[in-house]
């Protein structure tokens, strides 16, 4: 789920969106902790939340009004703490709960987070933590189901290639999912020049895949610096929508560029038996 919306000509991102978009390196009390003003270490510095309001005007959100949404989020931790038991913990309950904590109808804008998250990314991460992709933003992450609704609460979906009550014709469960999987297992990651030379876009490539956590092509991703070309096709058709392209031809592509170990499978791109 794309979480970077539009905001009159800005582009924002959800406060309820920010724990998914940071892997959950900042939780939702750190992200009210932040915006209250109450983090000595400043790992959110002066990061500011908007909130926006049924005309569709908004309005900065002073510190001082994220205080009850602080002592909430520790009232409920604490409460999740006592009710923890041998047979498990409560985490799952924490991130059910935590999410709807944080107040609707705010975001951040686009650009003062991503520095702000990164800095405070850096500041929570321990040295023996560190894995390659620590320290990335992922603004296509994703969100279990039952939480979409409330992370964009008030707010633009963005990214959303089906409408709102359709949504769930492209979950992990059902069989169009199925078949992309499928059909992406037949190819071998690729590297972004490899797709320029698949689907032509005088260079835009290069850029798409330096940008692949804000505009969604994180999901065709396999390897660092490598995509998904059948995932990569199904997103460029999806979100650029080619000028002179449809999908009959970009499976063309698709199937005349197998690799040699899926030469058989052309059929399944292409419906063509011969």
């Amino acid at each position: 789920m794309n979480c970077v919306i539009k905001i009159g000509d800005r582009e924002a991102v959800p406060v309820r969106a920010i724990p998914f978009v940071t892997g959950w390196s900042i939780s939702p009390d750190v992200v009210a902790r932040g915006l209250a003003g109450l983090d000595f270490n400043r790992r959110l510095k002066s990061l500011r939340a908007y909130h926006l309001d049924l005309d569709g005007n908004f309005s900065p959100m002073l510190s001082k009004e994220w205080d009850v949404v602080h002592d909430g989020l520790r009232a409920l931790s604490a409460s999740l703490r006592a009710g923890e038991t041998a047979e498990g913990s409560s985490y799952p309950d924490w991130v059910r709960q935590s999410i709807p904590a944080l107040p609707s109808h705010c975001f951040v804008w686009l650009d003062e987070f991503e520095p702000a998250a990164r800095h405070a990314m850096n500041a929570l991460m321990s040295l023996d933590e560190e894995r390659d992709d620590e320290n990335e933003l992922n603004f296509s992450p994703r969100i279990p189901p039952g939480l979409v609704d409330a992370v964009f609460e008030g707010l633009p979906r963005a990214g959303a290639v089906l409408p709102p009550d359709q949504d769930h014709a492209g979950s992990a469960d059902s069989p169009q999912a199925d078949n992309d999987e499928e059909l992406a297992a037949l190819f071998d990651p690729v590297h972004a020049q490899t797709l320029e030379a698949l689907f032509p876009e005088g260079g835009k490539w290069k850029k798409y895949a330096e940008r692949a956590a804000r505009n969604g092509l994180m999901q065709a991703r396999e390897e660092r610096g490598k995509f998904n070309p059948y995932k990569a096709g199904r997103w460029w058709m999806d979100t650029q929508a080619p000028p002179g392209w449809k999908w009959e031809r970009c499976a063309r592509v698709l199937a005349n560029n197998l690799p040699h170990r899926s030469r058989d499978s052309r059929h399944l791109l292409t419906g063509d038996y011969d």
